[in-house]
């Protein structure tokens, strides 16, 4: 096995900014020195005895071991590029990580707080989630940009590898995962839209997709007695209109904890809402923007964090509503022994970390991240709770912290730090404005809730753009989009600037006007959002003689009169030859770049792919093309 490149825990303990009110007072909690870098984590998994908790960082591709008794962070370990996913392996001391970058999955062997890499495999490209059989000897691999799932069998004991045994095309981008019914059915969620994808494991087949009324699914699992399929999701509705009245009633966008019969979906049946219900994350007043990431208990409890207002919500499926607790104001009681009691008193560097980490508790900057609750946006995106079902570990994405909420006592107990963070950039400040749901009028949404990570969610949305409402139109995905102003389909806004300002104000229903700086950040964010890379490519079936042909038809169609290379779009606005609901016919032509990877398309969605667009719309054909040179065409465009 090959020993991590990491770094061993320094032994001299850290006060770390965190304190414990139990029976017998305020604990001090001591930490490992740690370095200054951002860390982000993204998945957070507890052992099999619940002693420790091992969290996936994005940013810094470091696994951080948490020793939960203690409350101390026991060891980092670098070991990726980028981790998107970490998961356990049950039956074992392991742990699976993918690697987004680097394009692997990353077999880590556990042992206390020391890990040791046991292998690299290769799989498809831009994995995002990993999930295993509850008997450990499978798993499953989500790609997302090359929309494919890598089947993976894993080693018994030290000595054998993981093995590739198959890898299965999917109609869309896959993140969220489970395996259900005894390990031979996998359910693939849909990272953009409400698709439910339902895989034979065994046969290495999709039998098929069941569409759930949503989007942004961040979350499965199964109920306890094993009948119900759980999503937490969003739905825009695109018969509201961005009105006040419309967002404060959560008929724009609603956030949900949805309950689905199991067996209806691995039917395939087309009444999913029969034997189904939902919980409502969110009421008038108090909308739960961008529900994350969810577990359920031992003893039934269903945990679900809500990502845009920093809150965690619980209960079971019988109660009337669940429990939301708002784990972004809290804070940390009383250090003790800075001044006298420790008998190991922080050194004047880890005195700073402390008090940087403290600092960001109340600190309100010139860019307005620090929201009305008081409190930097956590962004809370994954959860897992203690095999007693006690207490539930949320990791904080943009907090770098975890935080241990008390399931029988419904309050946060501490959060914990998983180490000093530098300060942060103009891009990284408009990233968290962008994620925060609490920008919108009583939280119902984020930028994120329709963009779906810069991306789009490919739903439709009556926002009042083009100065009338009755007409919906397909939300546009932000990567790749710099330089390609003007924005909105009707082009009327001149820059990121305006378009933010506009979306902000008038779509989000803001409460308070969205400031000069605000605005500035977050287009500094979306400037570095770059384009998905092409579907053909991520897939390694890029055909570059058809690419050839289908580019020589692209020039001589003159789709360049509107779609001009590099960025393959214009600035003016032309007649398509499609109106909208309201009469409007003129319209901005999106960029090209990334257009592989999304869909529907035109501004009401009206073709589901690319072919369709021609052959079903003729769009802009000077003459009709044989299925060849359609084709070809096709590959070109999905080669931008």
């Amino acid at each position: 096995m090959i020993r991590i490149v990491g770094r061993k825990p320094n032994l001299i303990p850290l006060l770390v900014l965190v304190g414990l009110i139990n029976l017998i007072g305020v604990l001090p909690i001591h930490s490992v020195e740690l370095e200054k870098q951002l860390r982000r984590p993204v998945a957070v998994e507890t052992s099999a005895d619940g002693k420790r908790l091992y969290v996936g960082n994005r940013r810094s591709g470091s696994v951080s071991v948490v020793d939960v008794e203690h409350l101390r962070i026991s060891a980092e370990w670098t070991i990726a590029q980028t981790i998107s996913d970490l998961v356990k392996v049950p039956n074992a001391r392991a742990l699976l990580a993918t690697d987004e970058k680097n394009h692997e999955l990353i077999l880590l062997h556990v042992d206390g707080m020391d890990i040791e890499i046991g292998q690299r495999l290769a799989v498809n490209k831009y994995p995002v989630s990993v999930t295993v059989s509850k008997d450990g000897r499978h798993a499953s691999v989500g790609s997302l940009w090359s929309r494919r799932l890598t089947l993976i069998q894993l080693p018994i004991n030290d000595d054998e590898k993981m093995t590739v045994i198959g890898q299965l095309d999917l109609p869309f981008a896959p993140r969220e995962q489970l395996f259900v019914e005894g390990d031979s059915r996998l359910i693939v969620a849909d990272s953009f839209g409400g698709k439910l994808g339902v895989v034979n494991y065994e046969d290495q087949q999709l039998l098929h997709t069941v569409e759930v009324p949503g989007h942004n699914i961040r979350g499965l699992g199964v109920s306890s007695n094993g009948k119900m399929l759980l999503v937490s999701h969003q739905m825009l509705n695109e018969l509201a209109h961005t009105v006040r009245n419309d967002v404060h009633w959560g008929l724009l966008m609603s956030n949900d904890l949805r309950w689905l019969s199991l067996q209806a979906v691995l039917d395939g049946a087309e009444d999913l809402y029969k034997d189904a219900h939902m919980h409502p994350i969110g009421e008038a007043g108090r909308g739960g923007g961008d529900p994350g990431g969810l577990d359920v208990a031992p003893n039934g409890t269903v945990v679900v964090t809500i990502a845009g207002t920093d809150e965690l919500a619980f209960g079971k499926e019988d109660d009337f509503s669940l429990f939301r607790l708002d784990i972004g104001s809290f804070r940390p009681a009383k250090r003790v022994g800075r001044e006298s009691q420790s008998e190991s008193a922080p050194t004047d560097k880890q005195a700073a970390n402390n008090a940087d980490y403290d600092s960001k508790a109340s600190r309100v900057d010139e860019y307005g991240v620090v929201q009305r609750a008081g409190s930097v946006h956590h962004r809370p995106t994954a959860v897992a709770t203690s095999p007693d079902s006690q207490w539930a570990y949320v990791a904080n994405t943009f907090r770098d912290s975890i935080t241990i909420v008390s399931l029988t006592n419904h309050k946060v107990e501490a959060e914990l730090s998983l180490g000093p963070q530098p300060q942060l950039t103009l891009a990284d400040r408009g990233e968290l404005l962008f994620f925060d749901s609490r920008l919108s009028h009583d939280g119902w949404m984020s930028c994120n809730s329709c963009h779906t990570e810069g991306h789009t969610n490919g739903m439709l949305n009556d926002n009042f753009s083009d100065k009338s409402f009755g007409a919906p139109k397909r939300v546009l995905s932000l990567l790749g989009r710099a330089n390609t102003a003007p924005f909105a389909w009707n082009g009327e806004a001149k820059d990121f600037d305006e378009q933010i300002r506009t979306s902000i104000t008038n779509t989000m229903q803001a409460d308070d006007p969205p400031t000069d700086n605000q605005i500035t950040a977050i287009s500094a964010y979306l400037e570095t959002l770059q384009s998905p890379p092409p579907l053909d490519f991520s897939r390694g079936n890029r055909n570059e003689k058809a690419i050839e042909r289908g580019h020589k038809l692209f020039e001589t169609n003159r789709c360049t009169s509107c779609h001009a290379p590099p960025t393959y779009t214009t600035p003016r606005v032309y007649n398509v030859g499609l109106k909208d609901r309201q009469g409007n016919e003129r319209f901005n032509p999106p960029t090209l770049r990334g257009v592989g990877q999304r869909g529907p398309f035109f501004h009401e969605g009206q073709a589901e792919t690319l072919e369709e667009v021609f052959r079903d719309f003729k769009h802009k054909l000077r003459d009709e093309l044989t299925e060849e040179q359609l084709k070809d065409l096709v590959a070109f465009l999905r080669s931008l």
